[in-house]
């Protein structure tokens, strides 16, 4: 079925889904991949009807970049489920977090099984770099991508990467008062 998909939008730490229903009005495939049960729950339950008619899947698991995909320990944030971690929390943030044992893939092989990514989105708390320079190690370079600029790395990763002319660099903590009335076209 990946010959006649063209646009597949990745959605790598999709948390409760809140980006998911324009990620659908935008592509042919949404993969949403989210490590946290209880946010993977909300997300097949608000969009059954999409998971049925095959234009969302949804991934409850670790994203990484091994290649042993056992079971690994995640980091659930006990008071803000954004923050939640796949990489151990420093000793001093620790007791704010939940260890839990959850399933982990890799990314390249999630790429692999439903193809190549139109757009991605990467917000996987402090494992950014690591998803988005293993997929640009790996020859795969979509069309458009986001992900979190916090530290010198990511941005290197990105401005030093000849498949890329452009970017936009947005403010995150004011992206919802700043986006909240902006008109959204679709192909219809």
């Amino acid at each position: 079925s990946n010959l006649c998909m063209n646009k597949i939008i990745y959605d790598l730490g999709s948390n409760n889904g809140d980006n998911i229903t324009y990620y659908l009005m935008k592509s042919d495939l949404v993969v949403a991949i989210e490590a946290n049960p209880k946010l993977c729950e909300q997300i097949n339950y608000k969009f059954r009807k999409e998971i049925l008619k095959g234009k969302l899947v949804v991934e409850n698991c670790i994203i990484t970049t091994d290649k042993e995909t056992f079971d690994k320990n995640f980091y659930i944030h006990k008071d803000a489920d954004v923050l939640s971690q796949f990489p151990k929390p420093q000793a001093e943030l620790i007791n704010h977090f939940i260890k839990t044992k959850l399933p982990s893939k890799n990314i390249i092989e999630i790429i692999k099984k439903y193809g190549n990514p139109y757009y991605i989105k990467i917000d996987v708390e402090n494992y950014d770099y690591e998803i988005l320079a293993e997929i640009f190690n790996n020859n795969i370079f979509p069309k458009y991508f986001s992900v979190e600029c916090y530290n010198k790395k990511i941005y290197n990763e990105i401005i030093n990467n000849k498949n890329y002319n452009s970017y936009k660099l947005v403010c995150g903590s004011n992206v919802d008062k700043k986006y909240y009335d902006k008109v959204i076209s679709t192909e219809n």
